[in-house]
């Protein structure tokens, strides 16, 4: 995507050096429609996607809406400062663009775990880190789906050794209560 943004700058240039083939123009307008569709398929689902998996579940609605109010208010502003970008700084502005995208890409590396083919529960315990760093993060995941492992484990290992007991059927059960409502009387 930061490449389209490159590309439409210096597209924009070529057409302001060149304003008798509107050519550079057309090639410009199609690499902003192209940054526009890779930006709608892939980041812009972002403010929506990761607010609503790394809040635990009793926050997770309040933390979804602040992100989506988050990126509304990011994108408004946005929308406020381009016209006063392109108008002092012209082509440039999409050079600004195409860098910001690049530094995306560490930002989604360092602090955006991949949260694909994990349970909500398993994504609680992904986000449970205190450090966050991606691989911080995922350290403290694998300790944690441990942690969880063994305890379930030692769950069904209590389980099984009360199947050794027998429980009562319905009908001894009713037997036992009204043995017990007799004595009582």
């Amino acid at each position: 995507m930061g490449i389209f943004m490159f590309l439409a700058g210096g597209l924009s240039r070529a057409q302001q050096n060149h304003l008798d083939n509107k050519a550079w123009g057309a090639a410009s307008t199609a690499m902003i429609f192209l940054y526009t569709s890779s930006f709608g398929a892939s980041m812009l689902m972002t403010p929506w996607v990761i607010p609503s998996e790394m809040f635990p579940l009793k926050l997770r609605a309040a933390g979804n809406a602040a992100g989506v109010v988050g990126w509304s208010i990011g994108n408004g502003w946005l929308m406020l400062l381009c016209p006063v970008m392109f108008n002092n700084i012209h082509e440039k502005t999409l050079y600004i663009f195409g860098a910001c995208n690049f530094l995306t890409l560490i930002v989604y590396y360092l602090f955006y775990p991949e949260t694909a083919n994990r349970t909500l529960e398993e994504i609680d315990f992904l986000f449970a880190s205190n450090n966050p760093l991606v691989p911080a993060c995922e350290a403290e995941f694998r300790r944690l789906k441990e942690e969880h492992k063994l305890a379930s484990q030692n769950l069904n290992g209590l389980n099984n050794d009360d199947e050794k007991y027998e429980t009562p059927s319905l009908e001894e059960d009713k037997d036992l209560n009204s043995s017990k409502n007799d004595q009582q009387v």
